[in-house]
């Protein structure tokens, strides 16, 4: 009879939340487009198309901090590409500060939705402890187990016990 171990239960709770892992993924990339565009429309024209013709001679970033209405005083955003650097950092509109305030609380939630369903899974596949109550109780999560482990020892204790002697 196989048991349930903290590994395998974190394994199987991580194959269970893949979906969700992958919608998150796809939220932080709006998120970097969000403020690529929104870095974008701070550069001027001449700046950013000197900038693309010869980037080598520009001192660029792939993230940079943001400040505006409801973002804090400085609160740091990633890009999608690299792009010229200011050191001031990037002030926004209150129309932009909500947009990225709003894409970075559904990235939160989602976050906390899945750190919690991966905490419940497992905790639910410890208190079922074995393969057989998993099979019978949680099927969705069964097929996600590895394969049955024998319990017989793996090495060999001749060999071991010569090294003690």
């Amino acid at each position: 009879m196989s048991r349930i171990t903290k590994t395998i239960a974190e394994q199987v709770a991580i194959k269970l939340t893949e979906k969700k892992s992958y919608h998150l993924e796809v939220l932080k990339a709006q998120l970097e487009d969000l403020a690529t565009n929104i870095k974008i429309g701070y550069i001027p024209t001449d700046v950013l198309k000197a900038y693309r013709k010869n980037s080598k001679y520009f001192k660029s970033c792939t993230s940079e901090y943001f400040r505006g209405p409801g973002l804090g005083h400085y609160e740091s955003f990633r890009y999608n590409q690299s792009l010229p650097h200011t050191s001031e950092g990037v002030k926004v509109n209150e129309l932009e500060a909500q947009s990225l305030i709003q894409q970075r609380d559904k990235i939160e939630d989602l976050q906390n939705t899945i750190n919690k369903i991966k905490l419940d899974v497992e905790n639910a596949l410890l208190a079922l402890r074995t393969y057989n109550n998993v099979e019978k109780e949680f099927p969705e999560a069964f097929e996600h187990l590895p394969s049955r482990t024998t319990t017989a020892l793996s090495i060999n204790i001749n060999d071991v016990r010569k090294q003690l002697a």
